[in-house]
């Protein structure tokens, strides 16, 4: 005999061994289960009292059957439930089209993940100072490889796309370099120019029932974020005798590439204008949590770690736990600077401890107009929501001749090169990051 089973706006029927259809999902099946034998038991025991007698041995056996269900259902609940908190995760992470995500978290390799892309050698022994020097100078011996690396990636202007190998090799350097990245920032590789990602903008709405009452389904809610590659170049000089003898050349150009790329990067997710061709950055998406500390325009003094803690009180309240704050030098060393009563070290509060704390001159300290143009701001969040998307290419032009305001390659004896990444980023929770503005230099208490 069956009877029909209604949870919210599902519908459902269980046959005579207690299985139910397939159109609720498993965790909704598992729940269905505990709720019906929990059902069952109650009117065995509401059966009893109201006839004023004890269980019989049938009924006790029925319990203790019904129990033993109830433990396997809650079991199964469990592990249905870990699945759907699995798949809402891969959801989030999947790359649109893609099979499997390709979404890097600090560490991980953006030169492997690029290999995989394109079906390259991960170590693929490409030299990158010894390519550079044969592109300059014209000599190539000892570089076939090199060579024929670049031999079909000419370009017009001049310059060269570089193999895979070696732009992914940049860009991990720069990766390295980049502290919003050291932070907890997650990056993807771009294969295209464009690449939608699935965004969770609700969560999911457990809720508390009354007995025989209907299950409203609390679904979170996604929408798509779109990234689309827009162009950053970076220049870097290097002497014309450093690239013709330099044995270490390979390792001069990754850093100095990634060091300047990486810079760019953290500006451009704290404090990107959104404006043209730079993308948004955490200060100019809607959504985040402000602690505004300019109050009649005068800003506060950095004499304690209270602005971080109010920062930090933002996120929470929007149910996200910060995991890094970032800061201009002048401000990091402020609080480090800063003593008790009995003059040792200021103690973080417990909640600022367990955050980490960083640095980049990425923050100016020139906010703010005259007389008031020396403050700063913050920016704490849990940084794993945001995201880079970079294209896996690197395009790389070096120059003998090159000039600007301040100099020439050639009057100089200086190799210019400059290097084309194309990227963007995106905020994927807004009210992950807070930002504290108005932080002004600690004066001291003679101040």
């Amino acid at each position: 005999m069956s009877k029909r089973l209604i949870y919210g706006s599902f519908e459902g029927s269980d046959d005579d061994n207690g299985r139910l259809r397939p159109h609720l999902s498993p965790l909704q099946q598992a729940r269905a289960k505990v709720e019906r034998y929990f059902d069952t038991a109650r009117s065995i025991l509401d059966k009893a009292k109201a006839e004023g007698r004890d269980l019989t041995a049938a009924e006790k056996r029925d319990l203790d059957g019904l129990e033993v269900k109830m433990d396997a259902a809650r079991q199964e609940a469990n592990r249905a439930q870990g699945h759907a908190a699995a798949a809402a995760d891969e959801a989030f992470r999947r790359l649109e089209g893609h099979g499997s995500s390709n979404i890097l978290r600090p560490g991980e390799s953006f030169a492997r993940a690029c290999a995989a892309i394109h079906n390259e050698p991960a170590g693929r022994g490409v030299d990158f100072g010894k390519l550079v020097r044969g592109m300059v100078t014209g000599n190539w011996r000892g570089a076939d490889l090199e060579r024929e690396s670049i031999s079909n990636e000419a370009l017009a202007g001049g310059g060269f796309t570089l193999p895979v190998s070696v732009s992914s090799r940049i860009i991990d350097a720069a990766r390295a370099a980049s502290v919003v990245t050291q932070a907890g920032a997650l990056t993807v590789p771009m294969e295209d120019r464009t690449l939608k990602l699935a965004r969770m903008l609700t969560d999911f709405a457990p809720q508390w029932r009354d007995e025989n009452a209907a299950i409203t389904e609390g679904t979170p809610t996604f929408d798509g974020v779109t990234l689309t590659a827009k162009t950053l170049a970076c220049l870097a000089k290097v002497s014309v005798e450093l690239v013709e003898d330099a044995a270490n050349l390979e390792d001069v150009l990754y850093s100095a590439m990634g060091a300047a790329i990486g810079l760019e990067m953290d500006r451009v997710a704290l404090l990107g204008s959104g404006e043209g061709q730079e993308p948004a950055g955490i200060t100019e998406t809607d959504g985040i949590g402000t602690v505004n500390l300019w109050g009649t325009g005068e800003g506060q003094e950095l004499d304690g770690y209270w602005p971080i803690v109010r920062g930090i009180r933002e996120c929470a309240i929007n149910n996200f736990a910060p995991n890094a704050v970032i800061m201009s030098p002048r401000d990091y060393f402020t609080l480090d600077e800063l003593t008790d009563g009995t003059g040792q070290p200021l103690r973080a509060p417990q909640s600022v401890e367990a955050v980490k704390r960083f640095m980049t001159n990425s923050i100016p300290t020139n906010l703010g107009e005259t007389p008031v143009n020396d403050a700063s701001l913050m920016v704490t969040g849990l940084f794993s929501e945001l995201l880079y998307g970079i294209r896996t290419r690197l395009v790389l032009e070096a120059s003998r001749s090159a000039a600007d305001s301040t100099g020439s390659a050639f009057s100089q004896m200086q190799v210019w090169l400059r290097a084309y990444v194309r990227m963007d980023l995106a905020v994927l929770r807004p009210k992950a990051f807070t930002v504290i503005s108005g932080i002004r230099p600690f004066l001291g208490e003679e101040a």
